[in-house]
Formats: C-alpha cells, sequence, structure tokens
C-alpha cells in the first residue's frame, strides 16, 4: 500500500528580504501549475503543496524571526521526494530558499541536506481523508469513472440487466481503454482500532507479571489522583481564561476581504491557521497529549474518509512550533469556507474544541471538549481572526471531493471482482 507522508519545513527569511519573496511567491501563484519558476504539475507525487509567510511573534519585547513554511502531502519517502523536486525545479527552489537564512544553492545535495535540516517533525496530528491512494491512482480511477460515463452516455442500457451492463462496460474498456485496465486498483491496508488497545492491554499485563500486580495498582491509583489534580487545574483555567470578543474593525473586513478572495475557485479550498498556544507547561502539555489522541485515531478509526463525521477533508495537520508558543494548522478541504467550519460545529466540535482550547481566546469552553466550538458566531469569528494567508497553493486534482476520490476507487474495485445481481446493482449506483 502506497504510503502517503507529510513534510512541513520553517526557513528563517532573511529581513530585507520579505519583501521580495512576496513577490516571488505572488509570481508562482498566479500560474502555480505552470510557472516557470516552480510548475508543481510536473511533480507526480505530490498531493497538496503551499508555500506560507509566517509573520514574526513578538514575545516579553523579543521579536522572532519571519518564517517561510513549505508544506507537502506526498507519496513514498522523502528522499524521493526532493529527488523529484530538484529533478523538476531546482533552480526554482534554489530562488526561492535563495531568500533564507543559511541556504546555499549547491545542486540536490545541497538542496536536500538544508530541507533535512529545516523541517519540522512529525505534525503532531496528521489526518489522510483518501488513505493508501496516490496521485497517480486518483488520476487513473477519474479516467476509468470518466469514460466508462461517456460509454453509457452513448450507448444507453436500459434494456439490459446489471450483470450484463456491467460485462459491456468491461468489454468497452477492455477494447477502448486498454492502457487504463492493465493497472489493477490498489489493495488497502488500514490499521485496525483493536491495535493499539490489545498493546495497551500487553503492556499492563507485563507490568503486573513482572513487577506484581499491587506495583500495577499503585501505578493507575497514581495516574487517578494526577487526573483528579489536572481536572482541577483545567477547570480553574477555563473559569479564568479569556475568551475573544467579537468586533467590527475595518482592519479585520479588510483581512477577511483578502482572505475570501483566494476561495471557492474550485470545489477545494484550503487553510492556514496560527494561534498562540496559552502560556504554561500545563496547556501546551494537554495539546500535545490530545493531538497525540487525534492522530491515533486518525489511524485506527477516521481512516475511511471521515474525520469525525466530516466527509470534506483531503489533509489536515496541526505542528506546534516556535518552541512550543503557536499552533500552526494546514487543512485542504472541500465546499466553501462556511460550510468547513459550519462542519466543524455540527460534526467535530469535541474534537476541535480539545485542540484549540488550549490557545489563545478561543471560546469558553469547560472540561476540555464542551462549549467552546459550538459558539458559532464567535467561533467562526476566532477562525477568521487567526486565519493567514496561503501565498502559494496547490492541489493535484482540483475538480475532486473526497466524495469523488473514494468513490472512483470502488468503481475501480468493482471492476475486478465477480459481483451478484445485486452487488452489481449498488456498484452501478456509483456511477
Amino acid at each position: 500500500m502506497i504510503q502517503q507522508s507529510p513534510l512541513t519545513v520553517l526557513s528563517e527569511v532573511i529581513p530585507e528580504r520579505v519583501a521580495s519573496l512576496r513577490q516571488l511567491l505572488l509570481q508562482i501563484d498566479q500560474d502555480v501549475e505552470s510557472n516557470a519558476t516552480i510548475p508543481f504539475s510536473l511533480f507526480p507525487s505530490v498531493h497538496f503543496a503551499r508555500f506560507v509567510i509566517i509573520e514574526p511573534m513578538i514575545e516579553q519585547g523579543k521579536t522572532h524571526p519571519t518564517w517561510l513554511a513549505f508544506s507537502a502531502n506526498f507519496d513514498g519517502d522523502l528522499p524521493s521526494l526532493l529527488a523529484e523536486l530538484y529533478d523538476k525545479a531546482g533552480s526554482g527552489f534554489d530562488l526561492v530558499y535563495g531568500h533564507c537564512l543559511g541556504y546555499k544553492p549547491g545542486g540536490i545535495g545541497a538542496f536536500s541536506e538544508y530541507i533535512l535540516r529545516k523541517k519540522m517533525p512529525y505534525p503532531n496530528a496528521f489526518y489522510v481523508g483518501h488513505r493508501g491512494l496516490s496521485v497517480a491512482t486518483i488520476l487513473l480511477q477519474n479516467k476509468i469513472r470518466t469514460a466508462i460515463e461517456n460509454f453509457l452516455n452513448a450507448i444507453p442500457q436500459q434494456d439490459n440487466s446489471p450483470e450484463q451492463i456491467k460485462q459491456n462496460i468491461v468489454n468497452h474498456l477492455n477494447t477502448n481503454y486498454s492502457s487504463l485496465m492493465k493497472e489493477a486498483p490498489p489493495e488497502i491496508k488500514l490499521k485496525s482500532i483493536w491495535e493499539p488497545i490489545l498493546i495497551a492491554a500487553a503492556v499492563l499485563i507485563f507490568i503486573g507479571l513482572i513487577f506484581g500486580w499491587h506495583v500495577l495498582g499503585w501505578i493507575l491509583l497514581t495516574l487517578i489522583v494526577l487526573l483528579g489534580i489536572g481536572y482541577a487545574v483545567l477547570r480553574m483555567k477555563e473559569e479564568t481564561d479569556p475568551q475573544i470578543e467579537i468586533k467590527s474593525e475595518v482592519t479585520l473586513t479588510s483581512q477577511i476581504t483578502s482572505l475570501t478572495n483566494r476561495e471557492d475557485f474550485t470545489v477545494q479550498n484550503q487553510l492556514t491557521h496560527l494561534v498562540a498556544i496559552k502560556p504554561g507547561l500545563f496547556r501546551l502539555g494537554l495539546l500535545k497529549l490530545v493531538l497525540w489522541g487525534i492522530n491515533l485515531l486518525a489511524m485506527v478509526l477516521y481512516n475511511k474518509g471521515k474525520l469525525g463525521n466530516i466527509p470534506t477533508i483531503h489533509f489536515a495537520r496541526w505542528v506546534i512550533i516556535d518552541e512550543g508558543k503557536r499552533l500552526l494548522f494546514f487543512s485542504n478541504f472541500d465546499g466553501s469556507w462556511e460550510s468547513y467550519l459550519g462542519d466543524f460545529v455540527d460534526k467535530a466540535a469535541v474534537g476541535l474544541t480539545g485542540v484549540w482550547s488550549n490557545t489563545d481566546l478561543f471560546p469558553k469552553t469547560k472540561n476540555l471538549i464542551q462549549n467552546g466550538a459550538t459558539d458559532e458566531q464567535r467561533f467562526k469569528y476566532w477562525t477568521r481572526v487567526h486565519q493567514i494567508p496561503t501565498q502559494v497553493w496547490y492541489t493535484a486534482y482540483k475538480s475532486l471531493s473526497v466524495v469523488n476520490v473514494l468513490n472512483n476507487n470502488l468503481i475501480h474495485q468493482g471492476l475486478f471482482k465477480t459481483m451478484t445481481p445485486e452487488e452489481c446493482q449498488e456498484w452501478l449506483s456509483k456511477l
């Protein structure tokens, strides 16, 4: 099964070169697929990618640097990706990273060494909406669906049985689109939720057998006491933490306009969100714990096309940056910003409140996961306030939603299966 991986790179921008970097990224974004600097459509393993300039943070009189963030969701391993990027657009990456501190052009070796040095660790939480499907497979399966639909539109099949219709489709593809039928659908093996449960049970049994069941009892009792203390501290903080107040500021209106002007050009949209983490080790530790849990659930439970009950997210990640001071969120999703945030409120408020309740001025919460995002107007306002512009954004299949991608895979799988009449009918309903 193909491995889909995240890359997040943070590079410090040379202060006097920030303006020229903005101009360069603007030129790239005007034709992100085929521009002369970094033509993203030449990278066959990249699902989504973006460049983002992150403004400097001022903390206790100290100004942190301006960052250039580069992120990619890609197929395969990192060395292969870096070789692909530099082979197709090495001079362009040299030009972009020439605006960053410590970058010296010197071929694929220098480029790879720099990226490996500047890349962030694996995201604190990473979600994939269509696991096991490479860019090449997604594009192939869309061609298969299109070929089938064109055939059915050209030659009506209403007088045939479901089995005969399917056989006619297969014959048509084998005769006229043999290249599409050469590649069998991928075998996708998803992790089971039972894996971490069994591992945890095995660890507890091991402790009990090796150190004695009384030791295990004391460990569990200590954890219960610590959880009680932690809950008391959390409730105290929730009662006193300030929340954002909704204002009709001219500057915010201008910010929102600049963001909305870059939205809704295709069925997909993107979101880059940056917010300060509430001060103190308690909030930082709690945030890391929640993100660890979400990352685990994304691998073993939410791995079939829905994050919670949201079926519109292709890829998403949370990354803690600036030595634990800020939380960066990248998302690639279907539909409008309003519908996306509406899904957050209606279908995933618990998880998102658990994460962002640990960040600055989030709407008031209770018990970590209650309230918060369910305060819809305040939550949407808070999200816009902390949303930042994405200078360059690329998608390899901009006309396809998550539902389209997963449905096309089922169509492809069905071509290679023996089916009952009922199964044939169900398969045809996907077209």
